[in-house]
């Protein structure tokens, strides 16, 4: 399955991409390498927001990734990272998620605010 999710991130097609990162396993080094970069590089945001949501399963260190999607222009991909944040549960990452407090997404501060409770 590994395989055949890396395969079809070379896609053109963006909802073949974006189903595939959802399958990624992102403890091997080949998934979390393929998630992170498609995180921080696909053009569509269906991409790069499911990439951000299947690293909430990562073992290892998926914060840094998750924090710089942050500053992602899509606001459907800063609520993923938001997500994977919260779920990863890493109470230092609180001071990071301040700016977000002023994003111009409505929805984006509500869950800033809720993550950032959940964090404390």
């Amino acid at each position: 399955l590994e395989a055949e999710s890396l395969a079809k991130l070379a896609s053109r097609d963006v909802e073949v991409r974006a189903d595939a990162a959802k399958w990624l396993d992102v403890n091997s080094s080949e998934g979390f390498q393929a998630a992170t970069e498609h995180l921080a590089n696909d053009e569509a945001p269906e991409v790069r927001a499911a990439a951000a949501e299947v690293l909430m399963e990562s073992d290892v260190g998926a914060v840094q990734p998750l924090l710089q999607a942050l500053s992602d222009p899509d606001s459907r991909v800063v609520l993923a990272a938001l997500e994977a944040l919260e779920f990863v549960g890493d109470e230092s990452t609180v001071p990071q998620l301040a700016p977000l407090l002023k994003h111009r997404d409505v929805e984006v501060r509500e869950r800033t605010v809720e993550a950032m409770e959940f964090l404390q």
